[in-house]
């Protein structure tokens, strides 16, 4: 899938295409348990269920004016401000995470990590016979570690993107006291909606989320997932 200005260049012969864009927020989307739910499934039912979950957030996220980057297996990878410019890209990428939760707690049992990061990230178009649309930097990397030091139930984000939302009233942001591989220890904000409905997820507390942060900074362990990407 490229996006309509990648794709208009591709078209007119230009090649290769790469562009850094800064100012970009990045968000990962896990599925809590999937892998061992899938074990239990045939292929129709495991393929159904996905397309069925992530065919949704495609809805979502285009909805939002954000940009669907790739699925990775059953992780969604998206951003807000790349070739399509928002106005609040971090605030909007955000409400976009939240509607995602509230998606999935309404199709499935399953609960979702999500995290999220805001900076520069170079973009590009690869391979030869499958031409790709992806993007690499430090900052993929961080919102991906971001995801997988989540809570289900809320948005993990680090300062970056904090900065651009700690005015908004209707969240709580808990700050967490995280070692995070590659980066070492940052302080880095759970974010939790308050008046969100979900029947299948549990909302996190202030408290759940600082036993923890507790948890992770005790052990001092860096993140096992994901690979660098």
């Amino acid at each position: 899938i490229l996006p309509p200005p990648i794709l208009t260049r591709l078209k007119r012969g230009e090649y290769p295409i790469a562009d850094t864009y800064d100012n970009v927020t990045i968000l990962f989307t896990d599925l809590v348990g999937f892998t061992s739910l899938s074990t239990t499934m045939s292929a129709q039912e495991l393929v159904t269920m996905l397309d069925g979950i992530l065919g949704r957030f495609d809805v979502i996220v285009e909805k939002a004016g954000c940009e669907k980057i790739k699925t990775i297996g059953d992780a969604y990878f998206m951003v807000g401000n790349l070739t399509k410019r928002l106005q609040e890209p971090v605030k909007v990428v955000l409400e976009t995470g939240f509607q995602m939760i509230v998606s999935l707690d309404s199709l499935s049992v399953l609960r979702m990590r999500v995290g999220m990061h805001t900076g520069s990230v170079v973009a590009g178009l690869i391979g030869l016979t499958t031409v790709a649309f992806d993007l690499w930097s430090d900052s993929v990397n961080t919102a991906s570690r971001m995801e997988a030091t989540s809570l289900p139930g809320g948005v993990h984000v680090t300062q970056m993107s904090y900065d651009h939302i700690s005015h908004l009233k209707e969240y709580v942001f808990v700050p967490r006291q995280m070692v995070v591989k590659g980066k070492g220890e940052l302080t880095t904000y759970f974010v939790i909606l308050p008046t969100l409905e979900l029947h299948n997820m549990r909302i996190p507390t202030p408290q759940d989320v600082m036993d923890a942060s507790t948890d992770c900074k005790g052990k001092g362990h860096a993140v096992s997932r994901p690979a660098d990407i």
